[in-house]
C-alpha cells in the first residue's frame, strides 16, 4: 500500500490539464523517483472515479467498466510502495462526507490534499470561456459562478477556495493541506509545475515539462464568435458528446485557440466584487495554517484588473467577420486533411 496519497482536487482552469498531462507523460520517471501517477486502467478512469466519489451512480453507464473505476484506482494505490497522486479538478465539488469516504477508502495511507488556485477575476473569465466550449450562450456580463445559474462543477462549488479546503480538511492537520498558487504572470507553466512538485515532494527536474501542453485560451473576439455560434446552433447538437466533439474539440481547441487573441476580463464592476471576495478568501486562508506554495498575493487581483481590457460587448461586427472567415478557412483545411487521412474523396 502507498504510504502517502496526494489528492489534487482542483480548481478547474488552474493548470490542472497541464499538470495531469505532464505527470501522465512522465509516469516512468515519476515511478523511478517513488511516485505513482494513479490513472487506472482505462482512459476515462480518472473521470469516472471522480464522478463515483461525487455520488453519481454509474451502474447503467454505456461502458460497464465505469462503475468500478474508483476500485481500479484504489487497487493501483494499494499495490504501490511509495507515494501516489490522484488528480482531477472536479474532486473539489465533493461534500465533506464524500471527501471523508475518499480518505477512508485510501486508509491506511497518509492522505494529503493539494489545491491549485488563482485569483477570482482571472478564474471567472476563464470558466466562462471554458463553458463556451460546451455550448454556453450567456454573455460574460451575464455570467456568474453562483450555483443556481451554473452546473456545480463550474460554479463556486469548485472555485471557493476556503470553503472547499474546509470541506476536505475536516479530518486533516493543516500541514497536510497544500495550497499551490498559480503564478500571476501569464505563460508560467514551468513555475506552476515547480510549485506543484515542491508541494508533493517530486524533484521538478526529473520530469520533461515540454511533453505537456497548457489548456490554451481564446482571445476576446474568438470567444465572442464562439458564443454567437452557440446561439445559432441552438438545440441542433443536443448530445453532450456531440457538442464536446464539434464545438470544444474542433472549433474551439483546433481552430480558435490557435489564433493570437486579445486578452479579456469581466466587467469593472464584477472585477471589483470578485476582488473583494478574493481579499476575504486570502484572509481566511492565511488564518487556516495550510502549507502554501507560492504566495497568497497571487490570489489577489490587481485593482485595475478589468479597466485596461475591452469587454465582449465592444467587439465589432467587422472583427467577428474577420475571425469567422479565417475560422471557416481553417475548418476546411482540417476537414480536408482528415478526409485525406481516411482515404476519402472531396465532394
Amino acid at each position: 500500500m502507498a504510504d502517502k496519497v496526494f489528492l489534487h482536487i482542483g480548481a478547474p482552469k488552474t493548470g490542472t490539464t497541464f499538470l495531469q498531462q505532464l505527470m501522465a507523460a512522465n509516469q516512468e520517471k515519476l515511478a523511478s523517483g517513488g511516485f505513482l501517477y494513479a490513472a487506472g486502467e482505462h482512459g476515462s478512469d480518472r473521470v469516472w472515479a471522480t464522478e463515483l466519489l461525487r455520488g453519481r451512480n454509474l451502474s447503467k453507464h454505456p461502458k460497464p467498466q465505469a462503475a468500478q473505476a474508483w476500485e481500479r484506482i484504489r487497487a493501483q494505490v494499494g499495490a504501490w510502495n511509495g507515494a501516489a497522486i490522484f488528480s482531477h479538478e472536479f474532486l473539489g465539488a465533493c461534500s465533506r462526507q464524500q471527501a471523508r469516504r475518499a480518505m477512508r477508502d485510501l486508509a491506511p495511507a497518509e492522505v494529503h490534499v493539494v489545491f491549485t488556485a488563482r485569483d477570482y477575476v482571472r478564474q471567472a473569465a476563464a470558466v466562462w470561456q471554458e463553458r463556451l466550449k460546451y455550448g454556453l450562450t450567456d454573455s460574460l456580463s451575464d455570467f456568474t459562478l453562483d450555483e443556481g445559474s451554473s452546473p456545480p462543477v463550474w460554479s463556486w462549488r469548485t472555485q471557493d477556495v476556503p470553503a472547499i479546503l474546509r470541506r476536505w480538511s475536516a479530518d486533516l492537520p493543516p500541514e497536510r493541506v497544500h495550497l499551490v498558487t498559480v503564478p500571476s504572470e501569464r505563460g508560467s507553466p514551468s513555475v506552476l509545475w515547480r510549485r506543484f512538485a515542491s508541494a508533493v515532494g517530486i524533484d521538478p527536474d526529473s520530469c520533461e515539462v515540454t511533453t505537456a501542453r497548457s489548456n490554451t485560451s481564446m482571445g476576446l473576439v474568438e470567444a465572442e464568435l464562439l458564443r454567437q455560434v452557440n446561439e445559432r446552433i441552438g438545440g441542433r447538437l443536443e448530445d453532450v458528446r456531440e457538442r464536446a466533439r464539434w464545438i470544444r474539440d474542433l472549433l474551439a481547441n483546433r481552430v480558435l485557440v490557435r489564433r493570437t487573441g486579445e486578452a479579456f476580463s469581466v466587467s469593472a464592476e464584477e472585477a471589483h466584487r470578485l476582488r473583494h471576495r478574493s481579499l476575504a478568501a486570502v484572509e481566511a486562508l492565511s488564518q487556516a495554517g495550510y502549507h502554501v506554495v507560492g504566495s497568497l498575493d497571487d490570489l489577489i487581483p490587481p485593482s485595475d484588473a478589468a479597466t485596461s481590457l475591452r469587454a465582449a460587448a465592444d467587439v465589432t461586427e467587422g472583427e467577428l467577420l474577420d475571425v469567422a472567415v479565417d475560422a471557416i478557412a481553417d475548418l476546411l483545411v482540417v476537414s480536408a486533411r482528415r478526409d485525406k487521412r481516411h482515404g476519402g474523396r472531396s465532394p
